[in-house]
């Protein structure tokens, strides 16, 4: 048996399949590429990337992406600003729900906007977290996420000081009463309605949403004095 020749066939063969991965590789990056410049938002950009994910960690894919990363960071730093200003703002957002109960979406809204794409890029990239735009990044986006936990925790606050010692009285109240103080005064027959407060339906309203999910608020602390 002539051991130089499978030696020397074997060379020759891995040296091909080498050869042959290397142009793949150069292929599929031309196919990324192409394909990540179609996508316009940081969430298809990061979606793109998740199918292709294993294979773009190869270094010739990551040399013809690497200026898609730059973007792609930038870009979330940009997001993680405008939703800084957006938990900031005092403007009302329209809502057929609760107040509070708004607010509450509103800055679980914005939690998410920031939160879901950087889990992605953290789990896509962690190495390019590193350096110092992703340092920035990173800190940017803790900044971010405080400053949404403190403006909820502000607006639930002012509603926890807003229940008043007079809810008490109106989860009291008989359930009909009488239409019209008049009638009864003069002895005549009154007619009976039901004596449905708005105020106490907003307020059950609120308590409701808030224990239910994405909030899930324990409200017993807050209501045992209350009731």
């Amino acid at each position: 048996m002539n051991f130089d020749n499978q030696e020397q066939n074997f060379e020759v063969s891995f040296f091909n399949l080498r050869t042959t991965i290397k142009e793949l590789e150069r292929e599929l990056s031309k196919i990324l590429d192409l394909s990540i410049k179609h996508c316009t938002t940081i969430g298809s950009k990061l979606r793109l990337l998740e199918v292709f994910e294993g294979v773009h960690e190869r270094d010739v894919i990551q040399t013809h992406l690497s200026s898609e990363y730059v973007w792609l960071m930038n870009e979330m730093l940009k997001e993680f600003s405008n939703v800084k200003q957006l938990a900031n703002s005092t403007e009302e957002v329209q809502s057929v729900m609760p107040n509070i109960v708004n607010k509450c979406f509103w800055y679980h809204g914005l939690e998410q906007r920031i939160r879901v794409p950087m889990e992605k890029f953290s789990h896509l990239y962690p190495n390019l977290l590193q350096g110092d735009l992703g340092y920035n990044l990173r800190e940017t986006y803790k900044n971010t996420l405080d400053m949404i936990e403190k403006s909820k925790n502000e607006t639930f606050k002012k509603w926890e000081l807003s229940i008043t010692e007079s809810l008490t009285d109106k989860l009291q109240q008989t359930v009909l009463k009488n239409s019209s103080l008049d009638e009864l005064l003069a002895k005549r027959p009154s007619s009976i309605e039901v004596n449905f407060d708005f105020e106490l339906e907003k307020f059950l309203k609120e308590i409701h949403y808030l224990e239910m999910p994405p909030f899930n608020l324990d409200l017993t602390d807050v209501l045992k004095d209350k009731f």
